[in-house]
């Protein structure tokens, strides 16, 4: 058996690939695997829908200053609450804040929370540190 020749690579009789080949092929898989999820289309994933704390909040809203407590929520914008037909990725903040009385000093407006797309919208002041917080996207 010593003595007999090797079968060529191409031939029938030898089962599978040539080693190399096949590494080639499980490289250029694993290339075309890395490169699909690297070039995947990501959505904006999904966001917390309500919460109490101050690091997220501050993701949505310009905060004037750090509050002490936070009650907030985010829904879809009911065509009731617009003055348009709202569109499928408009919505709403809605935020009870409290905040310490020099920092409740300092909130002129609703106009220090904007931050984009949340532009509009009201702001309340229920006592002399808690406000409650109305933003929309249109």
């Amino acid at each position: 058996m010593q003595d007999q020749p090797r079968p060529a690579p191409s031939s029938p009789g030898k089962r599978g690939l040539d080693p190399r080949r096949r590494a080639i092929y499980v490289g250029m898989l694993m290339a075309a695997l890395v490169l699909a999820i690297l070039f995947r289309p990501h959505g904006e994933g999904t966001s917390p829908t309500q919460g109490s704390d101050v690091a997220t909040l501050a993701k949505l809203i310009n905060l004037p200053a750090t509050p002490i407590a936070v009650r907030w929520a985010v829904h879809p914008l009911g065509a009731a609450e617009s003055t348009r037909t709202p569109g499928p990725n408009d919505w709403t903040l809605d935020a009870m804040l409290a905040f310490a009385p020099a920092d409740a000093q300092r909130i002129t407006g609703v106009d220090v929370f904007y931050k984009s797309p949340l532009l509009t919208g009201k702001l309340v002041r229920i006592d002399d540190t808690h406000f409650h917080l109305v933003l929309k996207t249109q």
